[in-house]
């Protein structure tokens, strides 16, 4: 595969013989060190990603897992099988008990649908729960439940393959203090310089990542779009049956001030009993809620600006408590970072040093610090989960066992980085172009398109057959996930 890849590259695998300057007293190679900066759910399950190349002896792995790491709600999510599927192909078996407890934690969605304000069904369509050749499939469960399940596994993995986990430990950015070739250490807080010094350099510490803001500070790729809406959500203690929706999911589209609002049934496992919870979200620019600091104002604002909407919906946000109804304003960057081949570039060289200005570390970015997308389409977790396998893809492709001082390519991994870049850009490309139509369609802005949507398309939805329907539903959920 290495040789196909560096083929494709116009990389000659048997020309490359790289540096030969550090041995360690061994005199085994230098393997790939790496640093993975977040311990949220992209860190993590990059981590979890690479651990098999350092069961092989081909890179070591240090975490630093930093704030992100505290943040576990029990909130709902989902996190379609195109993310899921890695685990349930690979035969390690920290991976298929990651695989097997996440399907013990959630529920598949099967049938889900688009409404509007009336109740009227506009689309709707059934989703697999066993096999996703033709179409995928989307679990739900706790955000909590996904991120222990993710840590359970990487504290068994630390046991032999994780290097080290430094809990305590902020990185801020590179340490100006380069000593070896295709690498570099990192500034810690404090003004603490790393240990290590490190080859790659993952970046998963999420929106305002320190690490994104070093690359071309107060360019466009670090900019943050504020999408002038905001979100609540909360767990509703009904019961599906409470509710009257027969466990349909459903998200209900307004016709002015961002205002949406769906719902997804949910139950778990709490002791010895099964809970049963309906998750729901709301979105609105209503400044009268964005505005309101009191929990009990707020709920209040909610329930007036939605009840002309269907039943549930008022029933589900008048049960959930005001203090436990979650407010956050929908942000998303600009653009995409591309990763850093030569982090050199952004690091400076230091005085003494006579490293080429060519062999830097490499530095890629995974999950929100690659790009906060428009939470439309609820891809979040999903998109950092596939981030992660992107990475130990192209890591990969650069180990190789080379009679080198280094157990990898550099070269090599510079250009996978890249190739994987390319392809996970072509997906958000998709995704953000699936956004921008289901928000036209869905929430239209500004008289016109308002009338066009309200006389027009929705109409016509309501009278077209599901048979007509449902496959151009399927297809638009497709192409957002890159199928």
């Amino acid at each position: 595969m290495i040789v196909r890849f560096a083929r494709h590259c116009n990389l000659p695998v048997a020309s490359w013989s790289g540096p030969r300057r550090f041995l360690f007293a061994s005199g085994t190679p230098d393997m790939l060190r790496i640093a993975v900066v977040g311990g949220g759910v992209s860190g993590l399950s990059s981590a979890l990603h690479l651990s098999d190349l350092a069961e092989k002896g081909l890179v070591s792995i240090d975490i630093y897992p930093g704030p992100t790491s505290q943040q576990k709600r029990d909130i709902g999510v989902g996190v379609w099988s195109t993310a899921l599927l890695p685990f349930a192909a690979s035969s390690r078996q920290s991976h298929q008990s990651i695989w097997k407890e996440l399907l013990a934690k959630g529920k598949w969605l099967r049938e889900v649908g688009y409404r509007d304000p009336s109740g009227s069904w506009l689309a709707r369509s059934v989703l697999p729960s066993q096999s996703f050749e033709q179409m995928p499939g989307l679990l739900f469960l706790r955000e909590s439940d996904l991120i222990e399940t993710l840590e359970s596994a990487l504290s068994t993995q630390e046991q032999t393959t994780i290097r080290r986990v430094h809990e305590d430990s902020m990185v801020i950015g590179f340490a100006n203090d380069c000593n070896r070739e295709w690498s570099a250490p990192l500034m810690l807080e404090n003004d603490v310089i790393s240990d290590n010094d490190y080859h790659l350099i993952v970046a998963a510490d999420g929106t305002n990542s320190n690490l994104r803001q070093l690359h071309e500070p107060g360019e466009l790729a670090n900019s943050v779009e504020d999408r002038q809406y905001a979100v609540l959500r909360a767990n509703a203690p009904l019961t599906t049956e409470q509710t009257g929706c027969q466990g349909t999911s459903f998200q209900t589209w307004g016709e002015g001030q961002s205002m949406r609002f769906a719902t997804v049934p949910l139950s778990y496992s709490e002791g010895s009993e099964e809970v049963e919870r309906q998750v729901w979200f709301a979105t609105t620019n209503s400044m009268e809620i964005l505005n309101e600091n009191c929990p009990l104002q707020r709920k209040d604002a909610l329930l007036s600006a939605f009840q002309s909407w269907h039943d549930p919906i008022c029933r589900m946000i008048e049960a959930s408590p005001a203090e436990e109804i979650m407010m956050e304003r929908a942000i998303s960057h600009k653009n995409a970072l591309a990763p850093v081949t030569n982090a050199r570039k952004i690091i400076g060289e230091a005085p003494s040093t006579d490293k080429p200005s060519e062999s830097g570390p490499c530095l890629v970015f995974v999950g929100d610090a690659f790009m906060t997308v428009d939470p439309i389409l609820a891809q979040g977790f999903t998109l950092g989960l596939e981030g992660a396998y992107h990475i130990r893809q192209s890591v990969g492709l650069a180990c190789s066992k080379f009679s080198s001082d280094l157990a990898f390519n550099p070269l090599i991994l510079r250009k996978a980085l890249l190739e994987s870049h390319k392809e996970r850009s072509s997906r958000y490309t998709k995704l953000l172009r699936a956004t921008e139509l289901v928000q036209a369609l869905g929430q239209p802005r500004g008289s016109h398109t308002g009338f066009v949507c309200k006389s027009l398309i929705r109409p016509s939805m309501r009278v077209t057959p599901e048979i007509l329907k449902t496959p151009i539903f399927n297809a638009m959920l497709k192409y957002s996930l890159g199928v």
